[in-house]
């Protein structure tokens, strides 16, 4: 089990929210970190 935390400001934002990760604004800065694990782990063939 890997767990990372990622706070507003580690990103440049005051507030990411509980369905924030998925809106459109968040595409360059949270999606490549989910991508990148997902490559790594071999699930991203899902």
């Amino acid at each position: 089990i890997e767990y990372r935390r990622i706070a507003p400001r580690d990103i440049g934002v005051t507030k990411i929210g509980h369905f924030g990760f998925f809106r459109p604004q968040f595409q360059e800065s949270l999606w490549p970190i989910v991508k990148e694990w997902m490559d790594a782990t071999g699930r991203a063939d899902v």
